[in-house]
C-alpha cells in the first residue's frame, strides 16, 4: 500500500488515473494496467476507511468533491505544461 494516503490524496490518483487513460487514447491494455493498480495499492485504503461512504463524511463541512477534483483537474492540467 502506498504510505500517507488520505481522501484529497485519493481523489488526485482517481482524477490522474482517468486523465493518463483519457491521453491514452483509451488505450484497453494501459485502462487494464492502471485499473488493477488502483485496485491493489488504493482500494484497501479506501475500504479501511469507511469505502466511499468514508469520503462522504470526510467532505460533510469541507469543501464540495467538485472543489477537489477541480483542484487535481489543475494541477494535472499544469503538470503536463
Amino acid at each position: 500500500m502506498l504510505p500517507d494516503l488520505n481522501w484529497e490524496r485519493i481523489l488526485t490518483l482517481y482524477t490522474f488515473q482517468q486523465q493518463m487513460v483519457e491521453k491514452s487514447n483509451y488505450d484497453p491494455e494501459f485502462s487494464e494496467f492502471t485499473e488493477i493498480w488502483l485496485k491493489q495499492n488504493v482500494t484497501p485504503w479506501v475500504e479501511a476507511n469507511g469505502g466511499w461512504e468514508g469520503l462522504n463524511t470526510f467532505l460533510q463541512g469541507r469543501k464540495s468533491i467538485g472543489k477537489y477534483l477541480r483542484e487535481s483537474l489543475t494541477f494535472l492540467w499544469n503538470w503536463n505544461k
